[in-house]
């Protein structure tokens, strides 16, 4: 018999897995820029919003897929097709040095994660147990951060490897050598990560429902969505304005925390550690917050972080070595606590079904992070990356006042996500120790 629990197992392990590869890009071109093709800030930030925003718009469309089939086989194409293509993107972005033709690939490479992202809420949240659904978002969430953290990491430290460090010897041969030497490095130790492939593709193959097990759990409870909540208009328009501002804090700044620090003089490997911590620092945050939604509510845990962690950002451009570092922790900390606690209130304020309201949350959030991240490299372009992060905190500020606004929901049991409308109807399925 499936196991409610490895379903919940599977997905959070294939969250990890795809945000490894999807926190790659910052670093990536960060040292494109350095090593191997000249790269301005502004095409940096298109590269980045264009990907956040095909990974936000098509979103919807992949929730409403899930909701009638399930997933599976969806889910399982679309960590396969991210990694395969960001991997190959690079390859050649480092072969032929064409930006239109890296941003053509790198545009249509996150359509495979925007397939997996609303099945992996859905599955997980389907998952939980009466009461618990909080919990297990903030699980899904805190293995997807867990690979945005190793993902830079572990770039980093793959690319440092590869490096001529030629600057050493410039120095040492004095003024005369200054831009007759250009250094060097190579991207092919990333293509060693596709092993990750095996792992999350196989467990949700064993673990998922297929489509005619997920039909025969939900069928009963089709009749019943004509009695939902109507449509909260005000509150979801309030919901995205806040989003909107907060993304340009968490995610939005994420494709320029490399460059600021590669500005600084830091290495490949310290500014992929630097991001690295930015998203540990959430991940932990949002599971502490998730715990204290129902003593809080989910307001409280949406202003008070904002308020605190994105006036941070104004102090990074200002700061260097450990200063630095604690820094990124308490912005990143802070401003990546609401993530889970704003998808699970939008399922909330949302009528529809669970895979298409996922993905309408997640969608805007990383759609809306892409256009911050537009503005954020005009801006650092035309004016510089201070006035830029200046700007992130200010608007993330804004983001925690008008929160204030928003209803102060607390997550009540979720008893139709908890068990199948009718217990006969349990699907029937494999789980991770077999049988």
């Amino acid at each position: 018999m499936l196991r409610r629990a490895s379903r919940l197992q599977a997905v959070a392990l294939a969250h990890f897995v795809i945000d490894i590869f999807n926190s790659m890009g910052p670093v990536v071109f960060a040292f494109l820029s350095a090593y191997i093709m000249p790269l301005s800030k502004t095409q940096i930030g298109l590269a980045a919003s264009v990907y956040s925003m095909v990974h936000g718009l098509s979103q919807p469309l992949f929730g409403w897929m899930a909701d009638k089939s399930g997933g599976r086989r969806l889910a399982v194409f679309g960590v396969m097709w991210t990694v395969s293509l960001l991997l190959l993107t690079f390859v050649i972005a480092a072969l032929t040095k064409e930006y239109v033709l890296i941003l053509l690939l790198y545009m249509i490479t996150p359509l495979g994660s925007a397939a997996f992202h609303p099945i992996g809420v859905m599955h997980a949240s389907e998952a939980a147990r009466q009461g618990k659904t909080a919990r297990n978002l903030s699980l899904f969430f805190l293995a997807g951060y867990m690979g945005a953290a190793l993902g830079p990491t572990t770039t980093g430290w793959l690319l440092d490897r590869t490096t001529t460090h030629i600057d050493r010897f410039a120095v040492a041969l004095g003024p005369a050598f200054n831009g007759l030497m250009y250094e060097g490095g190579s991207v092919l130790p990333l293509l060693m990560l596709a092993v990750l492939l095996v792992p999350a593709c196989l467990v949700m193959m064993l673990s998922l429902p297929n489509k005619q097990q997920h039909r025969d759990t939900h069928a009963p409870s089709e009749s019943g969505e004509g009695t939902r909540q109507p449509l909260q208009v005000r509150a979801l328009l309030l919901f995205a304005l806040v989003i909107a501002l907060r993304s340009l804090t968490h995610p939005g700044a994420v494709p320029f925390m490399p460059v600021l620090f590669l500005e600084k003089g830091w290495t490949p490997t310290q500014y992929g550690v630097v991001t690295s911590l930015y998203w540990i620092a959430g991940a932990m945050a949002g599971v502490a917050a998730s715990s204290l939604v129902d003593r809080l509510g989910s307001r409280s845990l949406i202003v008070v972080p904002m308020l605190l962690g994105a006036p941070v950002f104004w102090l990074l451009p200002h700061l260097d070595g450990v200063a630095a570092l604690v820094a990124v922790v308490v912005a990143g900390g802070l401003t990546g606590a609401p993530h889970g606690i704003i998808v699970g209130e939008v399922q909330r304020v949302l009528p529809v079904r669970k895979g298409f309201a996922s993905g309408a949350a997640l969608g805007f959030i990383f759609a809306t992070g892409a256009l911050g991240g537009v503005a954020i490299g005009i801006v650092s372009d035309h004016f510089s990356l201070t006035t830029a992060f200046h700007m992130i905190a200010v608007l993330g500020s804004l983001s925690g006042v008008l929160a204030l606004g928003l209803a102060s929901g607390q997550r009540k049991p979720d008893t139709q996500s908890a068990m199948p409308a009718n217990p006969q109807l349990q699907p029937q399925g494999h789980s991770l120790r077999g049988g």
